[in-house]
């Protein structure tokens, strides 16, 4: 897959960007953070009955060049690294 842009994907699954500035790229997307393991990778933070990705979007901090995809309702806090909300996360995958 080639690499896009945050600014890229957040027009493409119709998001709106928080956290630090920039434009950084990612080429790799994920479901689950225990695959994560390089840098510019997007997580995509689902809900599903059984789990919620969102408990894990704060490992991504330790993960240099990491991004999430996030619900709008998520608490972002202290995080410093770049999210994009969307309305719904599956549908954004």
């Amino acid at each position: 897959m080639p690499a896009l842009t945050l600014k890229e994907i957040a027009t493409a699954i119709e998001g709106t960007i928080v956290g630090p500035g920039g434009n950084p790229t990612f080429s790799h997307f994920h479901f689950d953070t225990r695959q994560i393991t390089g840098q510019g990778t997007l997580f995509f933070a689902l809900k599903t009955p059984a789990n919620d990705g969102h408990r894990y979007v704060r490992q991504l901090q330790s993960r240099e060049g990491s991004g999430a995809v996030v619900s709008l309702d998520y608490e972002t806090g202290d995080l410093t690294i770049p999210l994009i909300r969307v309305k719904d996360t599956l549908k954004a995958a």
